[in-house]
């Protein structure tokens, strides 16, 4: 893997972009963005923020007034320069899922550094070659049958903390259908979304089959995250479905390559890689390090499973509760994952380590199970 900590980011790689007041409406800033990645949003002449696609789309969702300030849906993304490494870009895309960062030369903004354009650079520096797609991808796919309502596919996605689900008719892999894709289709027919419960809404009239995405990117476990990478960059995507032959196995992300990528950074110095802390839970960092640091060493030496890393994301949702996921690289043998809520800190971790003790243990029950199949074909011959 090259050396990506050392590597700067050269100026022609960036990304021009316009500026656009604090005060300025969202209906006039979407006519901005469409001649450019992103916009930098300013307040009394000062950088303020960012906004990009993203938060248009999100304002429409949430059914903002298309008259209210664009501020109000600016990002505070941090800064970068040429003095950031590639490294750096990686950490910051993985942690705040953003799309852009801003470009600072001297003390002024001159452009953003789009999150592809991290992608063609880990290709150029041969960061993704040695990962099998195997070793990344999120496992198990969660699917969906294509004559389900939308309600159906929303509840599924926000249950299980996912934004895409994989679409089945009778059985076959024949689509996906994503998150974005749902509020699009709500927002079109002017229906509430199925959580918004002040106006009913009418879910049965719009099925998985009609707005699914039918030509879906697909990859085979067996190629690399640079094979991933470059399949991203080169169709405009962000998720590949990961299938053996016709059969899909599990979804790769922009973020579950920018995770590995960082998590293998940091996999010599500590391997249990944390994010979302803030100044509410900082406290609780280093004693949640211990545990899972403890907690993988459990795994080695009771389970005999061989970890490369575990990455937690923890998420505050209001002032005293709390989202956490946590995935474990089991390397070759793939990736478990699990996620909680919790009224407190305290109840959430609790509950996200017994979901994933529960799922390596039977992560280590299916591969006993494999094993023992994989022998007995062996002994018959």
């Amino acid at each position: 893997m090259a050396d990506i900590e050392e590597r700067r980011i050269p100026a022609e790689l960036v990304s021009k972009v316009g500026f656009i007041d604090f005060n300025t409406s969202i209906s006039r800033a979407k006519e901005e963005l469409k001649s450019t990645p992103a916009m930098v949003v300013t307040k009394n002449g000062e950088y303020y923020g960012l906004i990009d696609s993203r938060a248009i789309h999100s304002a429409r969702t949430l059914r903002v007034p298309s008259s209210e300030k664009i501020g109000k849906l600016a990002v505070r993304a941090p800064r970068v320069s040429d003095t950031s490494s590639v490294e750096d870009l990686a950490y910051y895309f993985y942690k705040l899922r953003l799309k852009n960062l801003p470009y600072v030369q001297g003390d002024r903004i001159t452009g953003v550094v789009e999150r592809r354009t991290l992608l063609k650079m880990l290709l150029s520096l041969r960061a993704l070659d040695e990962v099998r797609i195997s070793e990344a991808l999120s496992s198990p796919v969660l699917a969906i049958d294509s004559d389900a309502s939308l309600a159906q596919a929303l509840s599924t996605m926000s249950g299980n903390k996912v934004n895409r689900l994989v679409v089945l008719d009778n059985g076959r892999f024949s689509g996906l259908i994503t998150k974005r894709d749902i509020h699009a289709s709500y927002m079109s027919g002017g229906d509430r979304l199925p959580e918004m419960k002040s106006r009913s809404h009418k879910a049965s009239d719009a099925l998985v089959d009609g707005v699914m995405e039918r030509n879906v990117h697909t990859i085979e476990p067996s190629a690399t995250l640079a094979d991933a990478a470059r399949m991203m960059v080169e169709e405009g995507v962000f998720s590949l479905v990961v299938t053996r032959g016709r059969n899909p196995i599990g979804m790769v992300t922009v973020s579950d390559i920018l995770e590995n990528v960082v998590a293998r950074r940091k996999v010599e110095q500590k391997r249990v890689f944390l994010t979302g802390f803030d100044e509410y839970t900082y406290q609780y960092e280093e004693s949640v390090r211990e545990e899972l640091k403890s907690f993988m060493h459990h795994l080695e030496q009771m389970h005999k499973l061989s970890t490369e890393y575990l990455a937690m994301r923890v998420k505050r949702v209001k002032l005293k509760s709390y989202e956490m996921q946590a995935r474990v690289s089991l390397g070759k043998n793939g990736t478990v994952r699990a996620h909680s809520e919790g009224e407190s800190f305290h109840d959430a971790f609790k509950e996200l380590m017994r979901r994933l003790r529960k799922q390596t243990t039977r992560e280590k029950e299916e591969m006993l199970s494999e094993r023992k199949s994989r022998k007995g074909v062996r002994d018959e011959d």
